[in-house]
């Protein structure tokens, strides 16, 4: 893996094979001098949230989110969802695999009724003229259980948020909460075909995935982590460590 580890505190993600070298926040490998590079060497992460002041809290190793009911994002307008989230400036590759490795752990809390909840993202960089779509790639939770998800869609724009869904993994049991999970994702997008997907957690792989994924895009998709979710009375936060984003050889 060409990549290299950067302090959760800000959730920066060190890439050091960006898709697109030239956008703000990709860097060479040889502006790194060491793996504990401080977290403003890598792409620049941006949160979306409501505003309020439990949101988003950066704490030594430790990045956190929570969410309250009616916790809206300017951007979502009124519609019945709510979130606090961060997303990265840096891009994945189109052309090569992708590798993304995290730890995240749920807090403890009221049990989650959301009818749909979204922890982590690979969302698409909309072409001019698309219309906004759900991610090629999510890990959702539904039921406290954590399901992984794919979409596609080859058109060269994508009219509708209408790409087709493969479910590739549901947890039969609710995760723990409070424990931390490793979570590993190796990609390759291809909407056409020949694309795959791996996604091992806490070393044991639960996804192997060959066939279409992702979208036809000119530019590659980014990293988003947090919580995003249909509204809901609960709180809930979520919390993420380490991140590493790379490129994997063809």
């Amino acid at each position: 893996m060409s990549a290299y580890h950067v302090p959760a505190r800000a959730l920066a993600l060190a890439t050091l094979a960006c898709a697109t070298p030239a956008l703000a926040g990709c860097t060479s490998p040889d502006a790194q001098k060491s793996p504990g590079a401080e977290a403003n060497a890598g792409p620049k992460m941006n949160p979306q949230n409501s505003g309020a002041n439990w949101s988003f809290r950066q704490t030594g190793e430790v990045t956190r989110f929570e969410v309250h009911a009616g916790d809206r994002w300017h951007g979502d307008g009124t519609q019945p969802k709510e979130r606090s989230e961060a997303y990265a400036s840096g891009k994945l590759s189109l052309t090569q695999p992708n590798d993304v490795r995290f730890d995240m752990m749920i807090e403890q809390g009221p049990r989650i009724t959301a009818q749909w909840l979204t922890l982590v993202q690979l969302q698409s960089t909309f072409d001019p003229g698309e219309a906004g779509h759900s991610p090629p790639f999510a890990i959702e939770l539904r039921d406290e259980k954590m399901r992984i998800a794919s979409r596609f869609d080859p058109r060269l724009i994508s009219r509708d948020n209408d790409a087709p869904y493969t479910l590739h993994y549901a947890d039969t049991a609710p995760l723990q909460r409070g424990r931390w999970y490793a979570m590993r994702i190796a990609v390759k997008f291809d909407p056409a075909g020949a694309g795959w997907l791996k996604v091992w957690r806490d070393g044991r792989q639960i996804v192997d995935y060959r066939g279409p994924i992702g979208f036809k895009d000119v530019v590659g998709p980014y990293f988003k982590a947090g919580i995003y979710r249909a509204s809901a009375r609960e709180p809930m936060a979520v919390q993420f460590r380490g991140v590493r984003i790379g490129t994997l050889p063809q």
